[in-house]
């Protein structure tokens, strides 16, 4: 299960640095109204996200990703780390939103 969560906060943070963070600003900008159509939608996008965080971070070659470790199931892996990321990938990320706010508000004093 520790492996699910890592690639649940990987996934939110390659999301949340893709759609929102300042600091690739400039690229966002760049992105086609399509491509930041699917990359604002952290369900879509995190589907595809959690498919490449799989396929980079070994699923199949000797990790388990919830019990799925043997080579037929590697693409079955791959594909579960995708489907639960296409459902953690918005809640992770609403949290986070939520709780940036928060500190934003707090620290420029507009908190009720």
């Amino acid at each position: 299960m520790g492996l699910a969560t890592t690639y649940a906060v990987i996934v939110t943070a390659v999301w949340y640095l893709l759609a929102h963070a300042e600091i690739l600003r400039w690229l966002q900008r760049q992105y086609p109204p399509s491509v930041d159509r699917w990359i604002s939608c952290a369900a879509c996008s995190g589907f595809w996200i959690g498919c490449v965080v799989a396929l980079v971070g070994d699923v199949g070659y000797g990790r388990s990703y919830l019990g799925l470790d043997h080579a037929p199931t590697y693409f079955s892996g791959i594909l579960v780390c995708g489907l639960i990321s296409l459902v953690t990938t918005p809640v992770l990320g609403g949290i986070l939103l939520g709780e940036l706010k928060h500190i934003e508000e707090i620290s420029t004093g507009e908190e009720e």
